[in-house]
């Protein structure tokens, strides 16, 4: 059994423990999906990037407000997905290559569990491999949770790993949570073509963020014709507005 000094399992935040300081230790990092982790490959940065991409479509259509003459013509929405992961996958895997051309860190592909006070089995491709560490460090991060009835329906569906990567946004969209994932890819797919329902339990949209955001997200779909959040709450969620003029989305 190969003994390391430390092992990190998940290369996102994860990645990040490990720096200079650590050249003289016998490092493992194991990821059994991305180096960067979510906010890398499905998170943060991809929808923020996305989410510009609608907030441009929405400056566009609304210029008239500002007595410019524009046109939105269209989205092209699998041109920009393209453009936003191609920088960002070059990113993810320049990430992986530096690790593991380190001399000190050994990058393991796959899953970890423990088998043991600090002993781990790794379960990858080919075959598992057990290792023990004097320190480690669990820094998995989440995953999205998908409910019961949307598996057992056996009806296709995306979850925030994926939905970003789609080939094209579909005409109607229903969201299942009212947090602050939901509200940006909500806002992400109603600007560049979808019809958006937010489907949430609680009595607000945003919930648990602090009231001074709750209440100017509420004020801003109020005063925003345009808003994706526009319409009223039904028995089943939250129903969006279509743009009266919405663009046309391509699959370029």
């Amino acid at each position: 059994m190969r003994h390391h000094d430390l092992v990190v399992i998940g290369a996102g935040s994860g990645n990040a423990v490990v720096d200079d300081s650590f050249g003289d230790l016998d490092v493992a990092i194991v990821e059994e999906r991305w180096f960067g982790g979510t906010c890398l490959n499905a998170g943060c940065i991809p929808s923020k990037m996305l989410a510009y991409t609608a907030h441009v479509a929405r400056t566009a259509r609304e210029a008239g407000a500002y007595d410019v003459d524009a046109e939105l013509r269209a989205v092209r929405w699998r041109a920009a997905r393209d453009r936003i992961f191609a920088r960002l996958d070059a990113e993810r895997d320049e990430g992986r290559t530096g690790r593991e051309q380190q001399d000190s860190v050994t990058v393991y592909d796959g899953r970890a569990r423990f088998t043991g006070p600090r002993t781990l089995r790794i379960d990858r491709e080919h075959g598992a491999v057990d290792v023990s560490a004097a320190q480690v460090v669990v820094a998995a991060g989440g995953r999205p949770l998908v409910p019961g009835p949307v598996t057992d329906a056996g009806l296709p569906y995306e979850t925030s790993d994926t939905v970003m990567r789609i080939d094209a946004p579909p005409r109607h969209l229903a969201i299942l949570g009212g947090g602050y994932i939901a509200a940006e890819l909500a806002d992400v797919f109603a600007e560049t073509g979808s019809s958006v329902t937010v489907v949430e339990k609680e009595e607000h949209l945003l919930g648990p963020q602090d009231e001074t955001v709750r209440t100017a997200d509420r004020r801003s779909r109020r005063t925003c014709c345009s808003s994706p959040w526009a319409a009223s709450r039904t028995a089943t969620g939250w129903t969006s507005k279509r743009p009266e003029s919405p663009p046309r989305t391509t699959a370029e």
